[in-house]
């Protein structure tokens, strides 16, 4: 049987440090935040446009980020859109691999 996407999914925000890095701490405390507030699932890297900015080793780090934080408690869904096809695969294949939107 195939689970239904429903409930509260919001577009996380990308946690900047203040050198363009993304700050982990800062990202891993907002997913916390998130959880807490009792999300149904979190789509990250994606739809809040911050991506564009992000080298695709970035965007897979912040994946595996929010993959590892939230530990199986709610789906994560990666944003994997890119320009290119062959990069887009790229990330989703990556997503896939983490079991992100299982």
């Amino acid at each position: 049987m195939q689970k239904l996407v429903h409930g509260v999914i919001p577009p996380m925000i990308t946690v900047f440090s203040s050198d363009g890095s993304i700050d982990e701490d800062g990202t891993r405390k907002h997913v916390r935040f998130l959880l807490k507030g009792g999300v149904h699932a979190i789509s990250v890297g994606g739809s809040t446009g911050e991506f564009i900015a992000l080298t695709i080793d970035e965007r897979k780090h912040l994946t595996e980020m929010v993959i590892d934080e939230v530990n199986g408690r709610v789906p994560v869904y990666p944003g994997t859109g890119h320009y290119s096809t062959k990069i887009s695969i790229e990330l989703t294949q990556h997503a896939e691999i983490g079991r992100a939107h299982v």
